[in-house]
């Protein structure tokens, strides 16, 4: 008895696609129609991310000028100011990157290396939730996880702003998704890197270590293979962590004790505000994770919420702390670890709901994303025109304001113009910013109205308006909108000399 074969028609895209080709590149027509959603979903995240535009922000100027300032004194130039102090990651990790990548082609050239961090997040993304899906999903999974996680605004944010956090989110979802997705020991090193790279680069990625070796062991074909899988990735990460940690202790130390352990709150928000913002940014997807906890396999439950409790680490943190500074830029750990779990949805077993349940999703998504990417990447004002002004004016000296190392950035042709953030000033009281204004130390004071959420830099910017509208020895040089959304506005003062 003869045995047939049935050979799979292939979908009508495909069959049209291949009709104007020649047989003999049908198959390699059908592997670039494979992966053209997956570079689809990727393109619609790269046009969603470059179409965000503002000036660098003083995180963004602080550490690329950081980086520049290392490169110089390892050159033979002046020594460069105690970063280590206060920066949220290893001074000689990202900003010497982001200095050379600025040398190279300037902010878009950091900012772009940032988008390519972010693309390689949200497929890492994809990868896991592949794992996660049934035989027959695989595919599909993978791509409704890479659309969730793209499709956020913080992801997008993330991508088009030069700091640690692409850089970080990249490494901690890389090293999950290695720990998920592979099994050999190989890749259990490599996961166990990469989240030592994370963890230096900046300290908030440091906990994901221990996600990633939970996740290796759930993952594990047996308890045993996912333990010794475990054990070398949490050596390999430690030994990568130790060997930039143990030389330079004390600086780290001082670090992560400013910016993470004895962190207190900068910028103060109730839990009711905290949880809104939540909710406006990641509630749909955090309703999609949670269908997809409830559809997923008995097996990998454990997995997903272990992915879940990653992705609510941080904000949790910053919530008990009432931290609003910086929380809505780490929903991007939600983004990126809810995203495999939400994909699960394509369980659904009504045929004619799944597409519509993901049709709407991603519509709502996207539309989410790009409000919220927009309001994120105007939350800092732009300072253009009190630059302009002050180098038209060009009065050497010092200029103080808060938005200072954003404008050093762009002033780096007029060096007789020094910058300085008023943090060390309004730290020292009012008695000191009452003796420094008297003193005409500045060339200039930029301030700026309305409420920041900090009580306390609110009154200290207050005293400082009134202390230099009542010095003869300063002038009203202009007033700016802060920005086009804000109608809040600069003050430059100017002292006359």
């Amino acid at each position: 008895m003869s045995t047939v074969v049935l050979i799979p028609r292939p979908s009508l895209p495909r069959a049209m696609a291949e009709s104007f080709l020649s047989p003999r590149r049908h198959s390699g027509t059908r592997r670039w129609l494979h992966y053209l959603p997956m570079v689809l979903i990727l393109g619609v995240q790269a046009g969603l991310t470059l179409r965000l535009h503002n000036i660098a922000n003083a995180d963004e100027a602080l550490y690329i000028d950081a980086g520049h300032a290392y490169l110089a004194q390892w050159a033979g130039g002046p020594a460069a100011p105690d970063y280590g102090g206060y920066f949220s990651g290893f001074p000689l990790a990202y900003p010497i990157f982001a200095a050379v990548v600025d040398g190279l082609g300037g902010l878009a050239a950091v900012r772009f290396t940032s988008l390519i961090l972010m693309m390689i997040a949200v497929y890492a993304a994809g990868a896991i939730a592949a794992r996660l899906a049934p035989a027959g999903r695989s595919w599909g999974a993978r791509l409704a996880g890479m659309a969730f996680a793209a499709l956020s605004g913080p992801t997008l944010f993330a991508g088009h702003l030069a700091t640690f956090d692409a850089a970080c989110a990249a490494a901690v979802i890389g090293a999950a998704a290695l720990a998920v997705t592979r099994t050999g020991a190989g890749s259990a090193a490599l996961a166990g890197l990469v989240a030592g790279v994370g963890a230096i680069v900046k300290y908030t990625g440091a906990p994901f270590v221990a996600v990633a070796v939970v996740l290796a062991v759930l993952s594990g074909p047996t308890l045993r293979r996912g333990l010794a899988r475990a054990s070398l990735l949490a050596v390999t990460a430690a030994g990568a962590m130790l060997a930039v940690y143990l030389p330079n202790a004390g600086w780290i130390t001082t670090g992560i004790r400013f910016t993470t352990t004895n962190r207190a709150a900068h910028n103060y928000r109730d839990l009711s505000f905290l949880g809104r913002e939540f909710l406006l940014g990641m509630g749909l997807l955090a309703a999609l994770a949670v269908v997809g906890l409830v559809l997923s396999r008995r097996r990998d439950l454990l997995i997903g919420v272990a992915l879940l409790g990653a992705g609510v680490a941080i904000p949790l943190s910053q919530a008990r702390l009432h931290e609003y500074t910086s929380y809505n830029k780490h929903l991007v750990f939600v983004a990126l670890f809810f995203a495999p779990v939400a994909a699960l949805i394509l369980r659904l077993r009504a045929p004619l709901l799944r597409p519509v349940v993901l049709a709407a999703a991603l519509y709502l998504l996207a539309v989410t994303a790009m409000y919220r990417a927009d309001f994120m990447f105007h939350e800092w004002p732009d300072s253009t025109p009190v630059i302009a002004r002050v180098e038209r004016e060009n009065r050497p000296g010092l200029y103080i304001g808060v938005g200072a190392d954003s404008m050093a950035y762009y002033a780096k042709d007029h060096p007789q113009l020094r910058w300085t953030e008023p943090w060390a000033l309004y730290g020292a009281g009012p008695d000191q910013m009452r003796a420094e204004v008297a003193a005409g130390k500045y060339a200039g004071i930029i301030l700026t109205s309305g409420e920041t959420g900090s009580a306390d830099l609110d009154a200290r910017t207050a005293l400082m308006m009134r202390l230099v509208r009542d010095n003869p020895r300063y002038e009203l040089a202009g007033t700016w909108p802060k920005h086009r959304y804000d109608t809040n506005r600069f003050y430059l003062y100017l002292r006359r000399d």
